[in-house]
């Protein structure tokens, strides 16, 4: 008798382990463009076995919930942290700390299509100069005093 190949867990819940009805072709075969020979449902978990994404016996090959909802949440802060500036905070640079500065005034630019809004600081050094940069490259070159 013999010895069948037993199928991953893993291909199995992502149900690559069965024919799919994307792909092939109009004339017949369940190919893709590249490889018409070989059924789509095979090529993707042929491709994700070859990344280390499908291995069953490698628990660092899936994301977790956890890791997925730290991703969230680090999205969520980063794009938060832009608007924690307030109009008469000070801020030193990273890079100098004689360089002191004030939050003047901020605008944003409304999101276009799916990009989000652009968030400016108008701030002034203590020469009276006045500037204004996007608050990501702000927040990156000064932090608050505290």
């Amino acid at each position: 008798m013999k010895k069948q190949k037993k199928k991953s867990k893993a291909i199995k819940d992502l149900y690559l382990d069965r024919p799919t009805s994307h792909g092939g072709w109009p004339d017949g075969h369940s190919g893709s463009y590249r490889d018409p020979d070989t059924p789509v449902h095979k090529q993707i978990s042929d491709y994700l076995t070859s990344m280390g994404l499908i291995d069953d016996n490698n628990p660092r090959a899936r994301l977790s919930e956890a890791k997925i909802r730290k991703m969230i949440r680090d999205s969520l802060y980063e794009s938060f942290r832009y608007m924690k500036a307030q109009v008469g905070d000070y801020y030193v640079s990273v890079n100098d700390p004689g360089d002191l500065v004030q939050i003047v005034d901020y605008f944003d630019i409304p999101p276009e299509d799916d990009r989000h809004e652009i968030v400016y600081y108008i701030f002034k050094n203590a020469y009276g100069d006045t500037r204004k940069m996007k608050a990501r490259h702000f927040h990156n070159r000064y932090e608050k005093v505290r």
